[in-house]
């Protein structure tokens, strides 16, 4: 599911399977609620991802068997509570990329997920941007610290 430039969205209770690129997908939008889904075997990018968006609530999914659970890109206002990621190459992942319309992630809350067994083999190439990532990683973001997400 795709959403551009939507205010005021709600994508729930949904079962998302074998996407290429994204499952749930909403980009350039605000004041929206991903709540409830099951989203499972996305294949080169993010189950859930929310880029250059505001104000979204990401709670109460089950994303398994994905590249990466969850992914918030150059996003404010966000967060990511009470989901459940396993089975994927990376559970929840936050990140910045130059050059796009939006340039800073702000007030982004990962809070109260259960990220476990994030352990798949990345299945891409080396020289690509999410070739980087390691299996096993569980919740990252470019300045992760502290307790894990």
């Amino acid at each position: 599911m795709h959403l551009a430039c939507v205010d005021g969205f709600s994508i729930n209770d949904n079962h998302a399977d074998q996407n290429v690129v994204y499952g749930l997908f909403p980009i350039r939008s605000k004041n929206g609620v991903m709540a409830g889904n099951l989203v499972t075997n996305t294949q080169t990018d993010a189950a859930i991802y929310v880029g250059q968006s505001e104000n979204v609530l990401i709670t109460g999914n089950v994303v398994h068997d994905n590249l990466l659970g969850s992914r918030s890109r150059i996003a404010a206002g966000c967060a990511v509570i009470g989901n459940h990621a396993y089975g994927n190459t990376m559970g929840i992942f936050v990140d910045i990329l130059p050059f796009l319309q939006r340039g800073t992630q702000e007030d982004t809350l990962v809070a109260f997920n259960s990220v476990r067994d994030n352990n798949r083999r990345i299945p891409r190439k080396p020289d690509e941007l999410l070739g980087i990532l390691r299996p096993a990683s569980g919740c990252s973001s470019p300045e992760a610290r502290g307790p894990p997400c």
